[in-house]
């Protein structure tokens, strides 16, 4: 049997999806298998293909469940995600209930549990007949949680186990570099841009990245961390990215307002946020602390007097007395 002509689009990529599944079922199980090592044993299962080792790197950069290793081996995308938990913030109590709403938050454990069911190895947990991005277990299966509380589903074992969990108590600075090497890599996936920037529109780019992120720090996921969609609000700005979780933070400390400015100047903002990127702080950031070391080195700050005295009246809009 002769492989299709790359010309014939339809038919090489029909041919890269059957060989994918096929090379999904061969490392399923098995540990990390060398690319040439992949490419004999398909020879050996189908003779009637000339199989060559450019089709198998193929497939596995086409096939979701299929993960390359930067040394050049191949493994299942549940043997990568195993022991890693993903969580989701639920908007109503779990008690009595056997449904969660997975969404972008429980992608990669939604995808495994249709890809086991799929391929006859069926598991408690399953995801819903109507498609609506849920995922259903036996009566008892979710802990009780509370409206807005964490549920976190570990892939272990092949199984899924679902747990409450508290808030996770990590450093809006250690957020922000997990959220950033995620965004990284989701950014990688169509470097030419993007037409739709929400998460839910590129599933295929949210899971690729994540595998990629978990063979670059293996920690990645073994401890729970605040929902996806939350860890990767926007990826593709850049910006928000790197400081919305430090920003987050700042909110929390206490009383501030937000307000925008108009009318500055081009050159005036181009010379700030090319000093705040210099100190790795964002723009607003950067505002701020310039504009609170002015204010408190000036002398109108250091003889304020009474707040009679500066603060305008009522009956004058001008402070006029």
């Amino acid at each position: 049997m002769t492989i299709p002509n790359n010309a014939d689009t339809g038919a090489f990529a029909r041919f890269l999806h059957d060989l994918g599944d096929e090379l999904a079922e061969m490392v399923r199980f098995a540990p990390r298998t060398p690319v040439g090592q992949l490419t004999v044993d398909v020879r050996r299962r189908r003779p009637d293909l000339t199989i060559r080792d450019a089709d198998v790197l193929n497939a596995v950069t086409e096939t979701l469940m299929l993960v390359g290793h930067p040394d050049g081996t191949v493994s299942h995308l549940a043997s990568v995600l195993d022991g890693c938990v993903f969580t989701q913030r639920v908007r109503a109590t779990t008690t009595e209930r056997v449904d969660v709403r997975g969404g972008t938050s429980l992608l990669p454990i939604e995808m495994i549990v249709r890809e086991e069911h799929e391929h006859g190895r069926p598991l408690p947990v399953s995801t819903s007949p109507f498609g609506d991005e849920t995922l259903v277990g036996p009566p008892g299966w979710l802990p009780t949680i509370p409206p807005y509380g964490l549920v976190g589903l570990r892939w272990t074992g092949g199984a899924v186990v679902a747990g409450r969990v508290d808030e996770p108590e990590v450093s809006p600075d250690h957020i922000a570099r997990i959220s950033e090497l995620l965004a990284d890599h989701y950014r990688k996936q169509e470097w030419w841009g993007f037409e739709e920037r929400g998460l839910d529109a590129r599933p295929a780019d949210l899971l690729r990245a994540i595998a990629q992120a978990k063979l670059e720090d293996p920690s990645l996921f073994c401890d729970p961390l605040p929902p996806l969609a939350e860890l990767m609000y926007d990826p593709l700005d850049r910006d928000q990215d790197r400081f919305l979780w430090r920003e987050h933070a700042a909110i929390r400390q206490g009383e501030n307002v937000s307000f925008s400015v108009q009318g500055m100047p081009d050159g005036l903002h181009a010379e700030l946020r090319s000093r705040a990127t210099t100190y790795g702080m964002s723009f607003d950031q950067y505002v701020i602390a310039i504009l609170g070391h002015l204010a408190w080195r000036t002398p109108f700050a250091e003889d304020l007097g009474p707040v009679e005295r500066w603060w305008p009246g009522e009956s004058d809009p001008f402070g006029r007395r």
